[in-house]
């Protein structure tokens, strides 16, 4: 029964936030620490609560019994997403929030932001840009406006000005790194 409960619980825990379930989970045996993007952020309590009468599942119905677990784990995981989102609030070079009111999106918004961050590069040579977190209007808005800017040729030379400093940038990164045995 206490293996039906953890499986429920983290089913809700890992489908109910579509950004926090992408993070990798890893056991920490040591540290009060975790690495996101570029930085450290430091472990928060994170806690729900349930309660029902111990009776071993007596009497539950399924719902009840495998239910109760799934909306804790989907509790969990909004308490999870919380913390993850504050930190990611902060501007790095691997996170910048981005602000704007629906309708009033501009290129330069966009650009100014990519400036800002760390941009890698596969080995294909194409950059890996950093994911984007959105609200579901906003994402539309910036769908939308990617298609004129890629029509537009002003817009298409600063962003190959961009991509070439992002690569650049890269490239001394790659230069200076320790390389360890």
């Amino acid at each position: 029964m206490l293996d039906l409960w953890n499986a429920a619980f983290f089913s809700g825990m890992n489908g109910a936030d579509a950004f926090v379930s992408q993070i990798p989970v890893r056991v920490q045996k040591e540290g009060s620490t975790a690495h996101i993007g570029g930085g450290e952020m430091d472990y928060k309590l994170c806690s729900v609560n349930f309660s029902f009468p111990a009776r071993d599942a007596q009497g539950m119905t399924e719902e009840e019994f495998l239910g109760a677990p799934f909306r804790l784990g989907t509790q969990m995981a909004g308490e999870q997403a919380k913390l993850v989102y504050n930190v990611l609030k902060t501007p790095s070079p691997h996170g910048m929030p981005l602000e704007w009111k629906i309708g009033e999106l501009q290129f330069d918004q966009v650009l100014a932001i990519w400036e800002k961050m760390e941009v890698n590069f596969g080995s294909d040579g194409m950059p890996q840009w950093p994911s984007i977190v959105l609200q579901p209007e906003a994402r539309s808005e910036l769908m939308e406006k990617l298609k004129l800017w890629h029509s537009d040729p002003e817009c298409r030379m600063k962003w190959g000005d961009l991509v070439a400093r992002k690569r650049k940038e890269f490239d001394e990164r790659q230069a200076h790194r320790r390389l360890v045995d």
